[in-house]
């Protein structure tokens, strides 16, 4: 006989009598002692056994909402300070972007006044040579004017007389470098025309510096970014065809292949690709070279 787990002893005893009165019929019709009372009252306690079930206490879904309601506001606070913490993060990036940007507008501001007074300098320097020029000449002068005022000869005195040096403008190697600074802060600027007529200007007034193969190679930038492709590659071109060894060759070379593909001249591309991979095997142009070569072969092929 199989017992159910929640019936109170009581009930269970119930069942039993019920059970004993279904399972000896016999008995229970020839004993007809067995009040039908007690009958009735096992059944009644049988159904109401039956019916009896745990409950879930109004106390038990409360502490179960409250706790779900604590997890729901924890996840709110955590939440609450990781956005707190983003905007902080995002304030103090902001103020040095901000920071960035004021320090770079006043170096631009200290590299546009010290071009001017170099610009200055310059001037007053051609006009110090040309004042004492025309000195020197009226000195040659007088002694042929004295010499026809006394009839004298004075032709030794005149080969023999050395006019004084005309001087020379002396340029430092940081004032050449703050024209090229100039130029190249134009350049990072975006402003590709102002730059590439500073980089013009420099490598005039300065042809044989230490800034020339750069100022050749952010030339060709300036121009590439204002459209002039055939500019710039005749740009890169310099650039890249010094024959002592300088730092922007290899880049120099790369961008003048980058720049024939452009302009559809691929056998000048490959062979420019070639030349700064023989010539400098380990550098990342030349790496970058291989893989826009192997590209052209590729689509040569096809």
């Amino acid at each position: 006989m199989m017992k159910n787990n929640n019936m109170t002893p009581r009930c269970e005893a119930a069942v039993q009598v019920s059970l004993y009165k279904d399972h000896d019929k016999s008995v229970l019709h020839h004993s007809s002692r067995l009040p039908l009372a007690a009958i009735g009252l096992s059944m009644l306690l049988i159904a109401g056994c039956a019916a009896k079930k745990p409950e879930i206490t109004w106390q038990q879904d409360r502490e179960n909402l409250q706790s779900q309601l604590n997890k729901v506001g924890m996840s709110q606070a955590t939440l609450a300070e990781q956005v707190q913490a983003l905007n902080k993060q995002l304030a103090e990036l902001e103020a040095r972007m901000a920071s960035h940007e004021a320090m770079q507008e006043m170096s631009l501001d200290q590299h546009e006044t010290r071009f001017i007074e170099l610009e200055e300098k310059i001037e007053a320097l051609k006009k110090t040579s040309g004042s004492n020029s025309k000195t020197a000449a009226k000195r040659k002068s007088k002694p042929q004017e004295t010499a026809r005022a006394t009839n004298e000869p004075v032709v030794s005195k005149i080969n023999n007389a050395t006019p004084p040096p005309e001087p020379t403008p002396v340029i430092s190697d940081e004032e050449i470098k703050g024209f090229y600074v100039h130029a190249y802060l134009a350049l990072k600027s975006g402003r590709y025309e102002q730059a590439s007529t500073d980089f013009n200007n420099f490598l005039v007034k300065f042809p044989g510096s230490t800034y020339t193969h750069q100022a050749e190679y952010w030339l060709g930038e300036s121009l590439h970014a204002q459209g002039n492709t055939i500019q710039a590659a005749e740009a890169f071109q310099k650039a890249a065809s010094t024959a002592e060894r300088n730092p922007q060759q290899n880049a120099a070379l790369l961008r003048l292949g980058q720049l024939y593909m452009e302009l559809e001249r691929k056998d000048d591309a490959r062979i420019t690709f070639l030349s700064l991979i023989n010539e400098h095997p380990q550098s990342s142009e030349a790496e970058a070279a291989r893989k826009t070569l192997a590209e052209l072969i590729t689509s040569t092929s096809m």
